[in-house]
């Protein structure tokens, strides 16, 4: 019970002090910001985004879902946070190897390896994973009640 508890102790200072896991969380951050953006008439760009349907969504979701190299997922990274201290992809990649626990702790995250190209590719979204078509329009259609009482 004592190993257990010391276990459980350190995983939570881990994943409250990880530099990683804090860009990770700013990372999913902007992808939730950026899915809850489609569809709504005040940033939606059907050029960019295609038309407001459940199939356009899913691709969204699965843009974001896409397993990434240490190299890519670094430079997605940064281009949220700009101060990240990991400017070394293999660096990184070891870290990201070794707060695994941590970082599965506060979000889905999975390793895997390309046999064909010999790499290890990350998976990365938030726990419980992205909203579903459902959700996100429930949240479009209350998010356009409130703009309509502010206007008023």
């Amino acid at each position: 019970d004592a190993l257990a508890a010391m276990g459980a102790e350190k995983l939570h200072f881990q994943s409250d002090h990880s530099p990683i896991l804090g860009a990770l969380g700013i990372y999913i951050a902007n992808l939730l910001e950026k899915l809850s953006q489609f569809g709504d008439p005040l940033w939606h760009d059907v050029k960019v985004h295609g038309p407001i349907n459940e199939d356009n969504y899913k691709q969204q979701i699965k843009a974001f879902s896409t397993a990434m190299t240490a190299v890519k997922l670094l430079d997605a990274i940064k281009s949220v946070k700009n101060d990240f201290s990991y400017t070394n992809p293999n660096s990184f990649g070891q870290a990201l190897r070794n707060d695994k626990t941590a970082i599965e702790s506060k979000l889905e995250f999975k390793i895997t390896r390309d046999a064909k190209d010999d790499i290890k590719l990350y998976s990365i979204a938030p726990l419980g994973g992205y909203p579903n078509w459902a959700k996100h329009k429930k949240a479009l259609a209350e998010r356009e009640k409130a703009r309509q009482r502010d206007q008023k």
